[in-house]
């Protein structure tokens, strides 16, 4: 694939709940700018969608198609497959995060791809993180992807 520059304009929102970071990660997607318009997106996905206890997401894939959003599951990601996906906006990817040495269930939004997809050492993507406060972060694919990076195991891929 040839070079790709692609740079969505995201407005970072920081939950404000330990178990939304799907709701500010779609509204991210969806252009959304605030944390009370995230709960209102969370509020339209099917119950059956989310734990009915607290809030978190089970199902990705009914959570976006509700949204109007394209899920598909992904053991793997490649810098091909996503820039595909961000051609058409930002990109969700749901999975298994490393943050300050804890492995947990998260999601963050790439907006930013620019490089030679063929060269994940040098190719340079954006991320925001419901879970940080302020600006997204740039650095490499492979900073970011992989064993022992940020993004451990990848489950599911949204977009539009």
């Amino acid at each position: 694939m040839p070079a790709v520059h692609i740079d969505h304009h995201v407005t970072h929102i920081t939950q404000q709940d330990m178990h939304y970071c799907w709701a500010c990660a779609f509204a991210m997607m969806k252009g959304k700018r605030s944390w009370s318009e995230a709960l209102d997106l969370a509020r339209r996905v099917p119950t059956a969608s989310r734990n009915a206890e607290n809030g978190s997401l089970l199902r990705p894939e009914l959570a976006a198609r509700s949204l109007y959003l394209h899920a598909r599951g992904a053991s793997l990601v490649s810098p091909t497959g996503i820039a595909a996906s961000l051609e058409r906006g930002p990109v969700s990817i749901f999975g298994s995060y490393r943050l300050a040495d804890r492995m947990f269930k998260h999601v963050m939004v790439l907006s930013l791809m620019q490089g030679e997809t063929d060269s994940p050492s040098t190719l340079q993507i954006g991320v925001d993180d419901p879970w940080a406060t302020g600006a997204r972060w740039i650095g490499t694919w492979t900073d970011f992807c992989g064993p022992g990076k940020t993004l451990l195991r990848p489950a599911w891929v949204v977009s539009r």
